[in-house]
């Protein structure tokens, strides 16, 4: 009998190559937004450092020029804070679809890694059932010819 040959092969291994194009698309989109995420961290970072130093210029002397300077850089900061947070929104959305994407990839590659292996056992057990019947076809012969020489056929 010949051997197994899995007639899906290249759409498994067409999967097998989505699956890991999705899961480098995925681990990008996490790079990127481990990057916005501290890019955030630092700028509120920075907004409580200049919190903390207005309030100290308010309290040392109160020169109007100089906190007003201070106010605009924080309300600058307050504006960038912003604008990164809704980055990194959109980035925590679009990696969850990269994840949903990457689970869709591996059910599919799963799915077809099953059938060939399904396909697989089927091939063996028809292959045993054929062996078995030769082996069945070359006994049977014999064993009516070893009956009829001892005198035991009806």
């Amino acid at each position: 009998m010949r051997r197994f040959q899995f007639r899906l092969r290249p759409v498994l291994e067409r999967a097998q190559r989505r699956e890991q194009q999705r899961q480098l698309e995925l681990a990008h989109l996490q790079t990127e937004l481990e990057a916005h995420e501290e890019l955030l961290r630092a700028l509120r970072d920075e907004r409580s450092v200049w919190l903390c130093q207005l309030l100290e210029c308010q309290q040392r002397s109160f020169e109007i020029e100089e906190v007003r300077r201070r106010r605009i850089h924080l309300d600058s900061l307050s504006a960038a804070i912003d604008d990164q947070s809704a980055v990194v929104r959109d980035m925590h959305q679009r990696v969850e679809e990269a994840q949903a994407a990457v689970v869709a990839a591996m059910r599919e590659r799963q799915m077809l890694e099953n059938l060939r292996d399904k396909q697989q056992v089927e091939h063996m057990r028809a292959a045993h059932r054929l062996e078995t019947k030769l082996l069945d076809d070359l006994t049977t012969p014999r064993f009516g010819r070893a009956d009829a020489a001892r005198g035991d056929s009806p």
